[in-house]
């Protein structure tokens, strides 16, 4: 990872950072006041990494610093992997485990979201997966692939939950475009809004998305 690059991605996460949405500007003042202590790595979190991944330790910190501190608290260890992996990230029940080596920058962000949404999942109930499932690997029936912010969201309903959180992070505006034509998706983006980010939106950042198709993996965008 070049210096160009680390730069630009340290943009990106100071962008997704400031960019709150929707608050009055008492709110937002108030908020920024608060952050200190509501966002970032909770402090019982260990980050063990493979040599020379400073780059990648520093993308996932800064990532971390721009969630809210409550969704890290179960996160007991993060383990950062200088070599390819079967895949490109794990996350569950406390873990978090990353490839750092051959990805862009932005996907290791992006990745990295999308196992913080596992861990996230794990300590919310199910309400959420009641929207799209019967149970966590049988839709409701009637569902299309519309009613999911991606098509990985449609393979069962720990993945749905993941890229909904992924999206609201990343491509927020692009969640809210999709929520403006359909119902399912309205109902998950409120899920998040309302139960997992208390009220919080965010710009993220974004390009143009086909709003009448849906893109495979939101960590590619």
């Amino acid at each position: 990872m070049g210096s160009y690059k680390s730069f630009f991605a340290a943009l990106i996460i100071f962008v997704i950072s400031l960019n709150l949405i929707g608050l009055p500007a008492h709110e937002a003042a108030n908020t920024q006041k608060k952050s200190a202590d509501e966002y970032g790595a909770a402090r019982n979190l260990t980050i063990i990494s493979d040599s020379n991944l400073d780059e990648c330790k520093d993308l996932v910190q800064n990532t971390l610093n721009s969630l809210p501190q409550n969704h890290s608290s179960t996160l007991k260890k993060i383990s950062l992997i200088g070599s390819k992996m079967d895949r490109r990230g794990y996350g569950g029940y406390g873990e978090i485990s990353l490839q750092c080596s051959d990805l862009p920058d932005l996907e290791i962000a992006g990745v990295f979201t999308h196992e913080m949404g596992h861990v996230v999942d794990d300590s919310t109930n199910n309400v959420f997966y009641k929207i799209s499932w019967m149970d966590s690997s049988h839709k409701i029936r009637g569902s299309n692939k519309m009613d999911f912010v991606t098509g990985y969201a449609m393979t069962d309903a720990f993945e749905d939950f993941a890229e909904s959180y992924t999206m609201y992070i990343l491509h927020g505006n692009s969640f809210r475009k999709m929520a403006d034509g359909n119902e399912k998706i309205k109902e998950k983006y409120f899920f998040m809004k309302d139960n997992v980010f208390n009220g919080v939106e965010f710009f993220g950042y974004d390009k143009p998305l086909n709003q009448g198709v849906r893109v495979y993996d939101s960590t590619r965008i």
